[in-house]
């Protein structure tokens, strides 16, 4: 989860991370070290201001106008529940 004003951990290097845990799942897939991953890529709005993209077994989810602390911000309820439709998909 990123937001797109956070300074500290911008959305650029939160989309790198996510490109390198789907680099390991691949491998760790191929290895037959975990079951193998849909390779489905879709992006989906999940709230008037967050969206999300799955692709091979990670979700990169960003939330607009929000900050590094999203609890102290005034997007803290849209976090929230971004995360928690996050966590529902699990």
């Amino acid at each position: 989860m990123a937001g797109t004003e956070d300074k500290l951990m911008g959305s650029k290097l939160m989309e790198e991370t996510a490109t390198e845990y789907r680099n390991e799942v691949q491998q760790l897939s191929q290895g037959k070290l975990i079951d193998p991953l849909d390779k489905l890529r879709r992006l989906s709005l999940i709230s008037k201001n967050a969206k999300q993209a799955v692709e091979g077994g990670v979700i990169m989810m960003v939330v607009e106008r929000a900050k590094h602390h999203i609890q102290n911000d005034v997007q803290a309820g849209e976090a929230a529940e971004a995360l928690k439709l996050f966590l529902d998909q699990l």
